[in-house]
């Protein structure tokens, strides 16, 4: 091996590891970056998270280190995806209940008060809002709707 051919291999090397090192600084620096991002937003969701009541007071450090990582914050969806749900089928339930006690109370769609009520707020443009309204619609003053006669009856107030 002649001296410029080691010449050339030492320099091919230093090209090639100065290059490697580079992309490792660039690596790292996006790393932290990103890592300073989440950061910078993990106290206001944990917050958030608090006050929706979605997790204790004594939860907040566990749900902001587990926020600041990548599967944690996945499984944290996960859970918060399965809360929703649950609320969700409860209130469904709720619904459900409370629609069978207003046919039950001859207040469902069989009546001529629960239908303007169920169609008013399904969005038809061909509905005439005007005498109704939707249900829970301000009047302004103590009118009462024939959209409110249902939930009046419901509550015993009519």
């Amino acid at each position: 091996m002649t001296s410029s051919n080691t010449n050339l291999t030492g320099l091919d090397y230093v090209e090639k590891s100065g290059s490697a090192l580079l992309a490792a600084q660039t690596l790292a620096q996006g790393v932290v970056a990103e890592q300073e991002k989440i950061a910078s937003v993990v106290e206001s969701r944990v917050d958030f998270l608090q006050e929706s009541n979605l997790i204790k007071m004594e939860e907040k450090d566990a749900a902001a280190e587990q926020l600041s990582q990548h599967s944690g914050a996945l499984d944290m969806v996960g859970s918060l995806i399965q809360i929703n749900m649950e609320q969700k089928q409860a209130a469904d339930k709720r619904i459900a209940e409370l629609t069978r006690k207003l046919a039950a109370a001859g207040l469902g769609e069989g009546d001529a008060y629960g239908q303007k009520a169920a169609s008013a707020g399904n969005g038809r443009s061909s509905d005439n809002l005007e005498d109704g309204g939707y249900v829970g619609q301000r009047a302004g003053s103590q009118e009462v709707r024939a959209s409110d006669m249902p939930l009046m009856k419901a509550a015993g107030l009519a």
